[in-house]
């Protein structure tokens, strides 16, 4: 009874006893619901051709529930190139999944489509999510054929295509005689088939029309697709990651990060709880040195953690980092951030089993919007935006940024930048609310 009434009287330990559990079963519920369907594919999108048949190929990406457009600007005429490059930049940095360059010439062959030329695009995937690639490809496959499919809704429309088609293909001087037959055949058979489909009045049973030999899996009309994809490299000369390991290691060294974090915050609070704390202020050193000094031993233990791992991934598991200058500048912005963590979680924690409990609490909700328990192309399209505010996202990126990504300094810049500043305001917030405290 009297570990219970302890229990009840730790308000923090408490919490993370009965209502943290709830407040999990409540989130995973939400991330899982509709049948654990993923969020949208964030997509962006450069226009070459900018005509009304790539527009409207654009319009239908945004309306078909599968994929969050956002649309790349060419910019000023002659500077298409540029427009692509930045796609592929931001496939490359993790901002978006993927990048549909939609080439030119895009329109006209929409305008034909069975004059031999199909819709040209270009796909550039994020190289750590390869299923996500294949998925994409389907997807964009499946708008093809509905663009298709949308022409049979208007016959006499899908008529006059198929005449400029079968014109186009008459002046072809390169085409064979027995080419040129079998696509007579078959577009004579099409053009038959579209004559006889039945209008909004007309009787459905009506709608019988000839198949015709130039229609079967043996003609012409076999190989034919509708959308070309050619997919884009992203990364010169690594092509993403070399193994499966350079993906899941940086996800181990944020683990080890967040352990260490853990670690120090418990054995502040437990020196701050059994008088510890008190005894350090007698001697004649101020609060800023005691808390610097637990805060750079925690920084040196991070960055021994993190090089131990990596050079494990590096000896033993064929890692290879396209720039140590910059996984090192990672792992540093990283832990310098996690210190600020730490001293967060130490500033709310009252004792040593809320502060357990809240570590855990706190550093399970970061790592499982940022992406160290479910990676983030799973998550909802709701909860995207929310993990920005997750320090564990941009220490993965951090990372992976010197790891494969093959990322520049100004890209560089960004989760660096977010990292060094939230370690910088929780360490300054700790020192000020746990150097007052003491001082009280």
């Amino acid at each position: 009874m009297k570990d219970v009434r302890l229990l009840l009287r730790d308000r923090a330990g408490f919490f993370f006893a009965l209502v943290f559990p709830l407040v999990v079963a409540v989130f995973f519920g939400m991330i899982f619901a509709s049948g654990s369907a993923p969020g949208k594919i964030t997509l962006g999108v450069v226009d070459l051709d900018r005509t009304p048949g790539s527009t409207e190929f654009i319009r239908q990406l945004e309306q078909g529930g599968d994929f969050s457009v956002t649309a790349i600007a060419p910019g000023e005429p002659g500077a298409n190139s540029t427009a692509r490059d930045a796609g592929i930049d931001a496939v490359r940095s993790g901002t978006i999944a993927a990048c549909l360059v939609i080439r030119p010439g895009f329109g006209a062959a929409r305008e034909a489509p069975f004059a031999g030329a199909t819709m040209g695009v270009e796909l550039a995937v994020d190289p750590s999510r390869k299923a996500t690639g294949g998925m994409i490809e389907g997807l964009l496959t499946k708008y093809g054929f509905q663009q298709l499919a949308a022409g049979f809704a208007e016959p006499q429309k899908m008529r006059d295509q198929a005449k400029r088609s079968l014109d186009m293909l008459r002046l072809a001087s390169n085409l064979q005689p027995k080419r040129r037959a079998e696509f007579e055949t078959f577009f004579g058979n099409l053009d038959k088939t579209l004559a006889s489909v039945p209008g909004d009045d007309d009787n459905p049973a009506g709608a019988e029309g000839p198949g015709g030999e130039g229609t079967n899996a043996r003609g012409p009309a076999a190989a034919f697709s509708p959308l070309e994809i050619s997919r884009i490299p992203v990364t010169q000369p690594r092509k993403g990651p070399a193994n499966s390991y350079e993906i899941s290691f940086p996800q181990g060294v944020i683990w080890g990060i967040l352990g260490c974090a853990l670690g120090f915050s418990i054995s502040l609070v437990t020196e701050r709880t059994r008088g510890t704390m008190v005894r350090l202020r007698c001697a004649p050193i101020s609060a800023w040195q005691i808390l610097g000094g637990k805060g750079l031993a925690c920084f040196m233990v991070t960055l021994c953690v993190s090089t131990v791992l990596l050079t494990i991934g590096v000896l033993v598991f064929k890692i290879r980092p396209t720039s140590y200058l910059k996984l090192g500048a990672g792992v540093v912005a990283a832990g310098a951030c996690f210190v600020g963590v730490m001293m967060l979680l130490a500033t709310f924690s009252g004792s040593e089993r809320g502060g357990s409990g809240l570590g855990w609490g706190v550093l399970m909700v970061l790592s499982m919007i940022g992406g160290g328990m479910i990676p983030l192309e799973f998550l909802p399209a709701w909860l995207l935006p929310i993990s920005n505010i997750s320090p564990v996202k941009w220490s993965i990126l951090a990372i992976e940024g010197g790891l494969w990504r093959s990322l520049g300094w100004s890209q560089m810049a960004l989760p660096l930048g977010v990292l060094l500043g939230i370690g910088g305001v929780g360490f300054g917030v700790g020192l000020m609310v746990l150097g007052d405290a003491e001082r009280a």
